[in-house]
This record gives structure tokens, C-alpha cells and sequence, in this order.
């Protein structure tokens, strides 16, 4: 089980052109300009010694934020994830 947080502070400079070039880029900025908090969660489970199964939350809180500008980052995503180890023949 586990969280991860990140921040990501604002950027204080960006080049003119994204903010002439790409529609929307300079609205984004004056509305999220203090920056963000990210949280992803994993909770998973030894079903087994050969198998686990794992459940995983990216952007927990489902934050829209830029990491570059004019690219906004995805929104939360749940991912469910099986794993199976193969034995193979054990040395004597």
C-alpha cells in the first residue's frame, strides 16, 4: 500500500510564442497559477507466492495540470494489474 505525492510549482517564465501560438495556454496560466499538488495511490495483494494483483490510482484527485505548456497532463486513471511468475526447473 502506498501514496505518492508530488508537487509541481508554477512556471514563472514561459516563451511568448506558446502563449501567441496555442489557443488557451495563456487562460490556463492566469487560472492555475499556484501550482499543484498530484497524488497517486497503490494498494496490492500476494495472492500467492507465484501471483500479486495490484490496484493503482494515477491524479487521484483528478487535477488538470501542465506539466510543459500546451500540454495537459491525463486525468486520473485506475489501472488494475495482474502478475504471474513462471517456475522453471529447479537446480539440484
Amino acid at each position: 500500500m502506498g501514496l505518492t505525492f508530488q508537487y509541481y510549482s508554477f512556471m514563472e517564465a514561459i516563451d511568448q510564442a506558446f502563449t501567441i501560438l496555442l489557443p488557451g495556454v495563456a487562460d490556463f496560466r492566469n487560472n492555475h497559477n499556484n501550482g499543484d499538488f498530484i497524488i497517486d495511490a497503490r494498494l496490492g495483494f500476494n495472492l500467492s507466492q507465484s501471483s500479486q494483483i495490484s490496484f493503482l490510482v494515477k491524479n487521484l484527485l483528478n487535477r488538470e495540470y501542465m506539466l510543459r505548456p500546451g500540454i495537459i497532463e491525463a486525468p486520473r486513471n485506475f489501472t488494475l494489474r495482474y502478475a504471474w511468475t513462471l517456475k522453471g526447473k529447479e537446480k539440484s
